[in-house]
């Protein structure tokens, strides 16, 4: 657990090995770089307070089920994003490494810049948006800064 910017972060692994020091030094840098878009209020209100953050890494069997249980889409994907249930939590994001290694190879880029798209991603379905025109806007002006450091 590591606190940046204001939030403190935990980094779990359930049956695989979590890239722990790429989580740590992303996140802040995600959540400074969103703190400088047009967010909405809420969302604005909700990453400036937010004191914890969660992200969990699963494999593909786990993330699967977690899918079919709470979107009725029994397959891996690649992030979950959980609202919070403990005043002060972002919440929580689960995220298969397995399905992100594949994606990567698909979309042509390294596996941590995928890892960090999906993070910055999941911490945008915590702040409230949805898919849609507006939060991938958001999303890839972000990456399109972050990217060459990953």
């Amino acid at each position: 657990m590591r606190k940046h910017v204001g939030l403190t972060v935990e980094v779990v692994s359930r049956g695989v090995r979590a890239p722990r020091a790429f989580v740590l030094k992303s996140l802040p840098l995600i959540v400074r770089e969103l703190l400088k878009e047009p967010l909405n209020q809420q969302a604005k209100l909700r990453l400036k307070f937010a004191e914890t953050l969660m992200v969990a890494f699963v494999t593909d069997k786990e993330i699967a089920r977690l899918n079919g249980d709470f979107r009725g889409k029994p397959r891996p994907t690649d992030v979950l994003s959980f609202e919070p249930v403990e005043p002060g939590s972002l919440g929580e994001l689960v995220i298969a490494l397995d399905v992100i290694k594949r994606q990567a190879k698909d979309h042509d880029h390294s596996e941590r810049a995928e890892l960090g798209y999906m993070l910055l991603h999941g911490v945008l379905h915590l702040l409230g948006y949805d898919h849609g025109p507006r939060m991938f806007a958001i999303q890839d002006r972000v990456f399109d800064r972050l990217r060459v450091g990953w």
